[in-house]
């Protein structure tokens, strides 16, 4: 897992602070369809891609959850699906 940081250029800025979690070397594989992925604070938003063509993933955390900053990724298929993703939390 990767982490950067988020600066914003201005005071303004949605994003200024907030953390960026990656999958690292690029892949993550789903086990019993989902994954879940543990990050320090709050999940501002997540994105993941099925590295396959028919690898559907989606982002399935629920609100407690992603206030807890668990982000569950769930693939619509089958499980063993690898994917990559990128998480913008509030940091520790």
């Amino acid at each position: 897992m990767a982490k950067a940081w988020l600066i914003g250029e201005y005071t303004g800025d949605p994003y200024k602070d907030l953390e960026l979690t990656a999958s690292n070397a690029g892949s993550l594989t789903t086990a019993n369809s989902a994954c879940t992925v543990t990050v320090d604070g709050s999940v501002v938003s997540a994105v993941a891609q099925g590295t396959a063509s028919s690898a559907d993933i989606y982002f399935t955390s629920t609100a407690a959850e992603k206030t807890a900053g668990s982000v569950i990724f769930t693939s619509g298929a089958t499980s063993g699906v690898l994917f990559n993703y990128q998480i913008i939390h509030k940091g520790a």
